[in-house]
């Protein structure tokens, strides 16, 4: 997962950067990174998985991947016309927002910064 997570964040930072999305939407390379929370977020909502685990081990990262890729599949909900797509991702994120917030002792804006975003996706680049 460290290798999806690590490409997806190089292209999705390219395509925030330079722009790489053009009027065709050009679907990123491999969307597994937003599979995997989408369907992360499906099994909370549906209490299959306790929301305490999910909080504990992916909050920061669901929080984070739904900020750096809201534009994209925003553009990319607008474009299939389906606006459902990744709703769960976001619901989760809404959800643990505050609890995010919380365990880093910093008010997350609702709206951060691009930096702030670019920043993130520069750190998820170098996992290993």
């Amino acid at each position: 997962m460290r290798s999806l997570r690590r490409a997806f964040a190089a292209e999705l930072l390219a395509a925030r950067t330079h722009g790489l999305h053009d009027q065709n939407l050009r679907p990123l390379a491999d969307e597994t990174v937003l599979e995997f929370f989408e369907n992360l977020a499906h099994l909370t909502r549906d209490r299959v998985l306790e929301r305490r685990i999910v909080r504990n081990y992916f909050s920061v990262a669901v929080v984070a991947y739904w900020r750096a890729s809201k534009e994209y599949v925003m553009a990319l909900r607008a474009f299939s016309r389906d606006t459902e797509l990744y709703s769960d991702l976001e619901w989760l994120s809404a959800e643990l927002s505050p609890i995010t917030s919380m365990k880093s002792g910093v008010i997350i804006p609702q709206t951060p910064s691009s930096q702030a975003i670019n920043d993130f996706l520069r750190a998820e680049q170098s996992l290993t």
